[in-house]
């Protein structure tokens, strides 16, 4: 197996270097290039979790990548997109993140936030960033580790209260709570 096909996946992967065998007979393959690499999949897994990929079309779909930086990126976020399940890459998952959010991928949105979760450092830096890309399975946790009203108050003043979307917003309200009335229990 050459390098291009080792990757940080519990051992298994999928091969998203080589065309589909039948995909000029069936057109059933979506292609992301850039001007270097190419991924190939298939529609089926993509067009059924989401819109975006108009499973409609008699044609392979082709959506091009920005250049380089994507590339490794992106071939992480197919993995995941076909449930293979990886070592948590910050930088690699938020990107994944984005994607899945510009693609409507909303089980791999879901996914990326629980595996951020349980397997990344609650860094207080990624809080602003956490509400923009809707993790709320990391704000949960994170919101729990806050020791001091101070902590949490500063945490907020860093992000524009006017944008926390309802839920995330309630999150960080009960806790602001549970701060200042102490051993109430808020469901």
């Amino acid at each position: 197996m050459s390098n291009r096909h080792q990757y940080p996946f519990n051992g298994v992967c999928f091969n998203f270097h080589d065309r589909l065998l039948d995909c000029e007979e069936k057109k059933n393959m979506i292609t992301f290039y850039g001007q270097s690499m190419s991924f190939h999949c298939h529609k089926q897994l993509l067009t059924h979790h989401s819109t975006y990929f108009n499973s409609e079309t008699q044609e392979n779909l082709k959506i091009e990548l920005n250049e380089h930086t994507e590339a490794d990126f992106h071939y992480h976020f197919l993995q995941i997109s076909h449930g293979v399940r990886s070592k948590v890459s910050l930088l690699k998952d938020l990107f994944g993140v984005t994607k899945a959010q510009k693609y409507g991928l909303d089980n791999v949105h879901q996914l990326i936030d629980q595996e951020t979760k349980w397997n990344s450092c609650m860094v207080g830096f990624f809080f602003p960033c956490a509400i923009r890309l809707g993790l709320r399975h990391w704000l949960a946790s994170f919101l729990r580790e806050q020791e001091t009203i101070e902590e949490l108050k500063w945490q907020l003043e860093r992000v524009d209260l006017e944008t926390i979307p309802g839920e995330m917003m309630k999150e960080c309200v009960k806790r602001f709570f549970e701060f200042v009335i102490p051993n109430k229990h808020f469901c």
